[in-house]
């Protein structure tokens, strides 16, 4: 899609999306029910944005010809990039900056999260309006999480964090974190593991600040995109989402997927 004229918007979400996946080959294109993947990401995201406060638009980023073309016989808006951004935050910043497009605030709804909700849109876009009132001049990611049990939190897959008594967001990693070093019994019962979920709220400084920032050391060791912030001093902050979701990032993950559809459609 070409967009000749500076536009500006309220919200943009923005489905990041690549072709090439190390743990599941071309997933972006994986039957699920009657929809591919990215196609059913994008539905469920236009639907989820109907109880929204604020009207946006909805764009898919990706520099895949395979996935285009699907994107095309679905009708479902794209901004083709490059195939240079290392991870989905630098895809979606390139595309609204050779796009010529300036929101407010940017959501970043991962192509690999199908069963993204109302709920979750809601929870991170209240949040962003809420906590950052000029978000050309405030620099900060909104980035929910659920609870998990120990055994889904043990798998390297799921991204953990660590968050403080404001929900400000102190470390992400794939480890078990927090770790119970002494098993006091007394720290047990208080003991709650976080996944972060895979839609993302940005102010508008945040995405340009982040894009604007090489690779760090521990974003590369751990292979999560948003330790960039962190080392860079960008605020992330956790609200807690009440709502059952996954991303597909294994076999076992699409398995269950097909499976969530069906029992939905029947």
């Amino acid at each position: 899609m070409e967009v000749g004229l500076l536009i500006h918007k309220k919200l943009t979400i923005l489905i990041p999306c690549r072709l090439n996946s190390r743990r599941l080959p071309g997933k972006a294109l994986l039957k699920i029910g009657n929809n591919r993947l990215i196609g059913l990401v994008y539905k469920n995201t236009l639907k989820s944005t109907e109880s929204l406060p604020v009207t946006s638009s909805i764009f898919v980023c990706t520099d895949s010809d395979e996935i285009i073309n699907y994107l095309k016989s679905e009708n479902i808006p794209y901004l083709k990039t490059s195939s240079n951004p290392k991870n989905g935050t630098e895809r979606i910043a390139e595309a609204l900056t050779q796009n010529k497009i300036k929101s407010d605030y940017i959501i970043d709804v991962q192509g690999d999260e199908p069963f993204v909700n109302s709920e979750i849109l809601n929870l991170v876009y209240l949040n962003l309006s809420n906590n950052f009132d000029k978000p050309f001049d405030n620099s900060g990611i909104i980035l929910p999480h659920q609870i998990i049990s120990k055994e889904d939190a043990n798998n390297i897959s799921v991204v953990k964090m660590a968050i403080d008594s404001e929900s400000k967001v102190r470390y992400l990693s794939r480890s078990l974190i927090p770790f119970n070093h002494k098993e006091e019994k007394s720290t047990i019962g208080r003991l709650v593991f976080m996944k972060h979920l895979s839609v993302i709220g940005f102010t508008n400084k945040a995405l340009e600040k982040y894009s604007n920032l090489g690779q760090t050391y521990l974003e590369s060791l751990e292979d999560i995109e948003l330790l960039r912030a962190l080392e860079n001093d960008i605020p992330i902050f956790s609200p807690k989402s009440y709502s059952e979701t996954f991303s597909i990032d294994t076999e076992s993950d699409y398995l269950k997927a097909i499976k969530l559809v069906q029992e939905q459609n029947n």
